[in-house]
């Protein structure tokens, strides 16, 4: 009653917090490493470009090491020019100290606790309660990033929030009368590709019409356009020369095995497997009557996203995407690939999501063109592990939908923004 009863009230918290289980002693480690440092904690920032080799092949026991923007995982949005490399991210439970003063301080003192900011890390997750008029009794909702508060602040106030990171609508559930929502992505089309050939295994000659494939990737650029030959769907841009997008199904139980889509890599595209070796392209760039290049430039971490590939493609009829971001002088920055599948009953016909809506699962990754080092000699599941991000993250990098625009609103927004947790 009173105020209370006519405020709605929210309770967070910024981050949670862990035991420290180790201190790293960065003069043990190298001499030079005491002076050379901004701040110690949880991470660390070097502001002089030093060598980092003394940290190297630690396979992540207590820190990883990335030595430039170009390897620290995009979810960590930690790609500002005036960051300093190497930087050094402690494991959860790590905390590291400059020199031996400050190992006996820490030590005298029994700090026991610290914190990162690592969203993935379950005990590293904010605390969220909401209570009011406007907010619905007993609703719990999965994790979520606290860059969506802004949107939930500004429909609690009835108010229109300024363009932002967040996803409009992905907390309407905690809301007694949530805003009517439209979907933004339902009037985007990608018209097709025109005066393309295409070379298949045994056989060339004009695509067939795009408008009769499936493909759910999708953009509102119009310089992009689409290619397909029944089994690969392909997005182009015109303006860059370049290949921005691809999907296909691969299917363990609805194709038959000389016919089925693979994922061996090479220099012009997805392959399918009509060689021994399985290389030849689906569509080769020798036989385009237009000017089209229906390639990307090279990048470096093509390995890193070949073992993505192969770990998504273990799933059972599993919707594969892949797609490539430039940077503005052309090189290719990041790679995306994008895995959708269902459990239990399986697609719907038309292939744009589950019969049941909430059998839909995703992973996706965001791989460096140039992460190729594996500085920390991880094994393959730690090393992809760090290059997990949301669709929404890819959405955003790239201004590519990548779930179909026919799925429900509420579902989209849960599956753009999940993020899988782990126990460190």
């Amino acid at each position: 009653a009173g105020v209370l009863g006519c405020t709605n009230i929210v309770l967070l918290s910024d981050h949670g917090m862990r035991n420290i289980k180790k201190l790293v002693n960065l003069q043990d480690i190298d001499p030079v490493y005491a002076d050379a440092l901004t701040s110690t904690g949880n991470n660390v920032l070097f502001y002089t470009n030093i060598s980092s080799e003394p940290m190297k092949c630690k396979k992540s026991e207590y820190y990883r090491v990335y030595q430039r923007k170009d390897d620290v995982p995009l979810r960590y949005h930690y790609d500002h020019a005036n960051v300093g490399f190497p930087y050094v991210n402690g494991n959860p439970g790590t905390m590291f100290v400059r020199n031996n003063t400050e190992l006996a301080d820490s030590e005298s003192k029994n700090q026991k606790g610290n914190h990162g900011w690592d969203n993935m890390d379950t005990q590293m997750q904010a605390m969220f309660y909401t209570v009011g008029p406007s907010i619905r009794q007993n609703v719990t909702v999965p994790p979520f990033q606290n860059v969506n508060l802004y949107n939930l602040f500004a429909d609690l106030m009835r108010i229109r929030p300024a363009p932002n990171n967040g996803t409009t609508g992905l907390l309407d559930a905690l809301l007694v009368d949530a805003p009517q929502r439209e979907n933004p992505f339902t009037n985007w089309n990608v018209e097709p590709c025109h005066r393309v050939t295409f070379e298949n295994c045994d056989s060339s000659g004009q695509v067939p019409s795009v408008s009769d494939t499936k493909g759910y990737i999708l953009t509102n650029d119009p310089s992009v356009c689409s290619i397909s030959d029944g089994k690969l769907f392909l997005l182009y841009s015109t303006r860059l020369n370049q290949t921005v997008g691809m999907e296909m199904r691969v299917g363990k139980s609805t194709e038959s095995s000389e016919d089925r889509v693979i994922t061996k890599m090479n220099n012009e595209i997805i392959g399918r497997n009509c060689e021994d070796d399985g290389g030849r392209s689906a569509f080769m760039g020798k036989a385009l009557e237009s000017s089209l290049k229906l390639t990307w430039n090279e990048f470096d971490s093509q390995s890193l996203v070949q073992k993505a590939v192969n770990k998504l493609t273990e799933k059972e009829n599993v919707r594969l995407q892949i797609g490539f971001v430039y940077a503005e002088e052309g090189p290719t920055k990041y790679v995306f690939v994008s895995g959708f599948w269902c459990l239990n009953q399986g697609w719907r016909k038309d292939n744009d999501y589950c019969v049941n809506e909430i059998d839909t699962r995703v992973e996706s990754y965001a791989i460096p063109a140039r992460a190729v080092d594996n500085f920390n000699c991880l094994d393959d599941d730690s090393l992809l592990f760090d290059y997990r991000v949301t669709i929404g993250d890819i959405e955003k990098l790239t201004s590519l939908s990548l779930l179909p625009k026919s799925m429900p609103l509420s579902i989209r927004n849960k599956l753009s923004q999940y993020l899988p947790t782990q126990e460190f």
